[in-house]
């Protein structure tokens, strides 16, 4: 599963391509979740499915991905426009965005360690990507 904006669809797409120029003959069935924002591909013959989900940011309260089989591609965005940022019961105005960073990374990695079995999946941070606003 890779979970993230335009760069980590960028990922899901080149390993879509590398699997079906492994394996070109093989069935697949694509479903499409538009109110989650989830794509998946299910490659039939193997019981393999690749998961694009779009998300513009680190730490989503409201999102769970326990259970994820491959793993995590995400960056962290940068946020403009926005007033106030809630950490815990606690809400500031306008924080820091070093600060907020700093923040976002401890509570994604505290949650990767709680729940992600190293095992089963593979986790990934991508750190720096390109703007869209040149």
């Amino acid at each position: 599963m890779f979970v993230g904006d335009s760069l980590s669809k960028n990922h899901w797409l080149s390993l879509l391509c590398m699997i079906h120029s492994s394996v070109p003959s093989a069935h697949y069935v694509v479903k499409l979740y538009g109110a989650s924002g989830m794509t998946a591909y299910t490659f039939t013959d193997y019981e393999a499915k690749v998961i694009y989900h779009h998300s513009l940011y680190l730490v989503d309260i409201v999102k769970d991905w326990k259970g994820v089989e491959f793993g995590f591609d995400y960056k962290w965005q940068t946020l403009v426009g926005f007033d106030f940022i809630q950490d815990g019961e606690k809400i500031y105005k306008d924080m820091d965005r070093v600060a907020a960073f700093g923040k976002a990374i401890d509570t994604w990695g505290r949650w990767v360690v709680d729940n992600i079995d190293p095992l089963k999946s593979k986790v990934f941070f991508q750190g720096i990507s390109p703007t869209h606003y040149k």
